[in-house]
């Protein structure tokens, strides 16, 4: 069954539209059936943040591990930034920042999200969805971590999206969730990319320059030799 793409589509008329009633259009649209359409509703109701979760997990499975791993990666990189330069988030906020990075992508089809190459109107759905995830968790999480999840593919030197924002703009959570989301991306299998050792995605995101959170860089390097020197392994980047 082909999935419908509404929400998408008609962004200006659904931001008027509370989370709640978002997430049961993503239902409705999602090609769930009705009885996992009623088991989320009443689910939703009792734990909103777990069944937004649930509802990843079944629709873009690929989309809920990787997730999943971003935000573990992100609270590393955040202890061992910590150690270094200090910090004053909470470990645990940047960990579920990290974890709903990802979920703007309930708007968006499965099969957009594993094709290769996009249209500009694909393309274009693929960009909206960190706004999308601040609608979906606007009235779940605080402040700090709605920013952080709208942030999350914003660039340092300002080639991100959806705003362009530069390093100055950007708060240290999204800084290392940009980095923990590419670094994940590359060594994960996916439908359209050739993946890369972990070796590989690290020279790739050194070699990226001012793209990423020089500081962020560092604290991901001093993780990956860490653990290179526990399993023995030589040729550290």
């Amino acid at each position: 069954m082909r999935e419908k793409r509404v929400l998408a589509k008609k962004k200006s008329f659904y931001k008027s539209i509370r989370p709640k009633d978002l997430f049961k259009k993503i239902l409705i649209h999602g090609g769930f059936s009705r009885f996992r359409r009623f088991y989320l509703k009443i689910f939703y109701d009792l734990f909103p943040a777990k069944a937004l979760l649930l509802t990843l997990k079944l629709k873009h499975p690929d989309s809920y591990k990787h997730c999943k791993a971003v935000s573990c990666l992100s609270a590393d990189i955040y202890r061992e930034y910590i150690s270094k330069y200090g910090g004053k988030i909470k470990v645990k906020d940047i960990k579920t920042a990290a974890l709903f990075h990802d979920i703007g992508k309930l708007f968006i089809s499965e099969k957009i999200l594993r094709k290769k190459h996009l249209s500009e109107s694909e393309w274009k759905e693929i960009r909206e969805h960190p706004e999308e995830g601040v609608e979906l968790t606007e009235d779940i999480f605080g402040p700090k971590i709605i920013k952080s999840i709208a942030m999350h593919q914003e660039e340092a030197d300002g080639s991100g999206y959806p705003r362009g924002l530069g390093d100055d703009d950007l708060n240290l959570a999204a800084k290392i969730i940009s980095v923990a989301d590419d670094f994940s991306a590359m060594t994960e299998k996916r439908g359209y990319n050739i993946v890369k050792t972990p070796s590989e995605a690290l020279q790739e995101i050194i070699k990226s320059g001012d793209r990423y959170s020089e500081r962020v860089v560092e604290a991901l390097k001093t993780i990956f030799k860490k653990r290179y020197i526990i399993f023995g392994q030589k040729n550290i980047p």
